[in-house]
């Protein structure tokens, strides 16, 4: 069952068993020969054997030898040996946080409260020797069981960390590329931001704390997509527990999730040690006076989210029939938020297969519908002002003409939509960054166009 068992690494870490199995290797249980100890191994697997990749894995060590902090695993040894490259790390015994999450019972105050604190003290420290760790979540968080002690806290994974005081940012990852894991991404690196700083991690912090606290994140989605476009432009629910409502701890940490959680790096807390000091003190510090800016937004794109106007039909609902793929199903949609001749300029191939074709559900919705050939080769000047914009043409046509949308005064408040596939994160952080207000993903439904239109309530 276990073919790694037995096999000596460098005549010195004797494998035990394999632990897990994942895209950059495979990790086992092995034992150091010298001292003795449990310890745990990283193996980069064989079909990532690229320079990019044995790049990834020598920086993830280089991040953890620069560390060395008592709440980040530590790192043994890294070496090559028969070609191949290994990561040497302490054995840790425990759960993860995410476990913790998953267990039944809500974790007490006290429980959250120290986990949170030594999360501090980790980053605090990682932070302060210019790394960011761009990946923190709770599966990424090990809570070790020591008797009669709160549990010590580990923080793992630093394999796409950043150190901001060289350039290996550059040298890791493409501009506009989307890495981390989209529930906890900040809104910087969802739109790929260059310039990475430590607020991004604690943008992070907010959503564990928020998790750990009532027991689920505060952003979700059915996908990728509109979790990524919730966490840009949503703003979460109060964090909230009913037997922790007296708890005068509880109530500062409510604070703390929203002084992490702010869209703009400008607005979120600047330090963990200014998170730490808000927890020790009585009153919140003086925070800048600076005009808070909703992020992502400029004044000419709020203006797309108006206020909606009243549907001038009697029932408020409209009934049409979905000709996609041959259904004929019947669907209603109530339409409160829009009116019945809302004009929608559409830039679409005509050749477009009908199940990538947005056309056929906007025309049987019955909405004015302007179709122009994409990309796009008249003069942006002499456009027609709809109500709303939906780019359904080629990635790269679609990212240019979103910036050539918004530099026309006349139409940079029109929301722009944007379609493509679900799993093309890098794609639809662009689009965003570019000025889109909103992404489809394949496959189109009428209620799932008539829910986006609706969400932009034109007026």
């Amino acid at each position: 069952m276990n073919e790694f068992k037995g096999y000596l690494i460098a005549g010195r870490y004797r494998i035990e068993k394999k632990l897990a199995e994942g895209g950059m290797g495979r990790i086992f249980l092995a034992k150091d020969n010298i001292s003795k100890k449990k310890v745990v191994i990283k193996k980069l697997h064989v079909l990532n054997r690229n320079r990019e990749f044995e790049k990834r894995f020598e920086h993830e060590s280089e991040v953890l030898k620069r560390i060395n902090h008592k709440n980040i695993i530590t790192i043994y040894d890294y070496l090559s040996w028969k070609n191949d490259f290994y990561m040497v790390l302490e054995y840790l015994d425990g759960i993860t946080l995410r476990d913790r999450l998953e267990q039944r019972d809500p974790m007490s105050m006290n429980e959250i409260s120290n986990i949170f604190t030594q999360l501090l003290d980790g980053l605090e420290t990682a932070h302060k020797k210019s790394i960011v760790h761009r990946d923190l979540k709770p599966s990424n968080i090990f809570l070790i069981a020591r008797e009669g002690y709160p549990d010590k806290v580990k923080i793992l994974d630093f394999g796409i960390a950043i150190f901001t005081d060289t350039d290996m940012n550059s040298r890791l990852t493409k501009t506009g590329d989307l890495i981390g894991t989209p529930m906890y991404l900040s809104p910087e690196q969802i739109v790929g931001k260059r310039n990475i700083t430590a607020q991004s991690d604690i943008y992070a912090l907010g959503i564990i704390l928020y998790e750990m606290i009532s027991g689920f994140p505060p952003f979700k989605g059915s996908n990728n997509v509109e979790l990524l476009l919730n966490n840009l432009y949503k703003v979460q629910d109060e964090v909230n527990r009913s037997d922790l409502i007296n708890d005068p701890l509880f109530l500062k940490y409510k604070d703390v999730v929203d002084g992490c959680l702010k869209k703009s790096v400008d607005d979120r807390f600047r330090s963990v040690n200014e998170i730490r000091d808000f927890i020790n003190s009585k009153y919140k510090p003086v925070r800048s006076k600076k005009k808070s800016v909703e992020f992502l937004r400029s004044e000419r794109q709020k203006r797309s989210f108006v206020k909606p106007a009243s549907y001038d039909g009697t029932s408020g609902f409209t009934t049409f029939v979905n000709g996609i793929k041959g259904s004929r199903n019947k669907v209603t949609v109530k339409l409160e938020n829009i009116r019945r001749n809302t004009m929608i300029s559409v830039f679409e191939n005509r050749k477009m297969p009908v199940d990538k074709s947005i056309v056929p559900l906007l025309t049987i919705s019955n909405f004015d519908l302007m179709q122009v050939e994409s990309p796009f080769a008249g003069d942006i000047k002499k456009l027609e002002r709809p109500d709303i914009f939906i780019l359904n043409g080629g990635n790269s046509e679609n990212l240019k003409f979103i910036k050539l949308l918004k530099s026309e005064l006349r139409i940079s408040s029109v929301p722009v939509m944007v379609c493509g596939g679900e799993t093309d994160l890098g794609f639809i952080a662009s689009a965003i960054n570019a000025g889109a207000n909103d992404y489809i993903s394949f496959p189109f439904t009428p209620e799932d166009i008539l829910k986006k239109i609706s969400v932009h309530k034109i007026e």
